[in-house]
């Protein structure tokens, strides 16, 4: 995070008036985005796992999805969702 210009260098070079958020706000945005983790414990085995809906996160993406036209309001569609536990 400490120079975001350093990562997406190549990118930028490619759209030249794209403009980089300093390093700080970065983190501010993600720490604003982030959610506490939930707890679940199996009853057979008594194994506690846990999980995040990241709901914030999941928000932001779908209004981007519909601002940017790849989602229209009162669409309907299917999600893949994935999981492990580790």
């Amino acid at each position: 995070m400490e120079n975001l210009y350093l990562y997406l260098m190549n990118i930028l070079k490619e759209r030249p008036h794209t403009r980089v958020p300093s390093a700080d706000t970065v983190l501010r945005g993600i720490e604003e985005l982030a959610t506490e983790n939930i707890s679940y414990t199996a009853e057979k085995t008594g194994n506690v796992y846990d999980f995040n809906t990241a709901e914030k996160l999941n928000q932001l993406l779908v209004k981007l999805l519909l601002a940017t036209g790849q989602l229209t309001e009162g669409g309907e569609y299917d999600v893949d969702f994935d999981h492990q536990f580790l």
